[in-house]
């Protein structure tokens, strides 16, 4: 079974198209879990509970919008009324809970007589392993978990994804938030927090080349762009504005009143050696 990935980062635009067809999505998957309910089995034979069934929900959720047979049949339908009814739905899922629902889930198993079920579990596991070692499922995980827990403060993040009781509340501002959130959870992955994965990614700065951070915090770069706003390192006396490893420039270096003091004392000496000359 061949996986293509495909990840649309939200944005601040209102521009809903690829939400929308997500989280349409996400509706269907619906149907899947509802047929293996009944017959999902953990691997000590026992039935899993309600809690991890729903979040199993979230696992079929990321099946659905990798499904290209399901995406061919996805008619328009207003966005702003899936994301209330995803509310209802999934609100109590947490970050922290469905990855590690989808690494438990992966022992479970169907009753050989739930042909449809098999099938549907099968799919599931074929992706729900990429989870874990993949970075761009890992991404598309990030859309998951932002429609399985809209109204819910996501695990060790002070971020909280919008509020669907608030009338007002309008496309624009949920794109906003969700945006918000997705770019909270990608710092929050690369930084290393993120639970699950072989490896934890660390981000490379684009400016200075060094890991650990990005750009925008770069304190080299900021460094330099004061010095450059200060006028190559001095403000108004002389003083050098520099960080703490780097060098001041030839001849910028020091006060006015030092270099004053220096050619006195230069003037005074010579004064003394032309009187003894004398």
């Amino acid at each position: 079974m061949e996986l293509e990935f495909t990840y649309f980062k939200f944005d601040r635009s209102g521009n809903f198209t690829e939400w929308q067809r997500v989280a349409k999505m996400a509706l269907r998957a619906k149907g899947a879990i509802k047929v293996i309910n009944s017959d999902l089995r953990k691997a000590d034979g026992t039935f899993s509970d309600a809690n991890e069934k729903l979040d199993g929900t979230a696992s079929y959720m990321l099946n659905a919008m990798l499904d290209s047979k399901i995406s061919k049949n996805i008619k328009s339908e207003n966005a702003f009324e899936l994301w209330k009814e995803l509310n209802d739905k999934y609100a109590s899922a947490t970050i922290n809970r469905i990855v590690g629902q989808v690494q438990e889930l992966i022992n479970c198993h169907m009753e050989p007589d739930n042909i449809d079920g098999r099938m549907y579990w099968d799919s599931y596991c074929a992706i729900a392993r990429n989870i874990q070692f993949d970075e761009i499922t890992r991404d598309q995980l990030v859309i998951v978990i932002g429609l399985a827990g809209l109204n819910e403060k996501f695990a060790s993040i002070s971020v909280e994804f919008g509020k669907v009781n608030d009338a007002n509340l309008d496309e624009d501002k949920i794109g906003e938030r969700v945006y918000q959130v997705t770019d909270a959870l990608t710092t929050f992955r690369s930084n290393g927090n993120m639970i699950g994965g072989a490896s934890k990614h660390r981000p490379t700065c684009n400016y200075c080349g060094k890991l650990g951070h990005v750009e925008k915090v770069c304190y080299k770069k900021q460094n330099d762009e004061r010095r450059e706003n200060e006028g190559d390192g001095h403000d108004g006396g002389g003083r050098y504005e520099g960080g703490r490893n780097d060098k001041p420039k030839p001849g910028s270096g020091g006060s006015k009143g030092h270099k004053m003091n220096l050619k006195l004392g230069g003037l005074s000496l010579l004064g003394v050696i032309i009187t003894l000359a004398l």
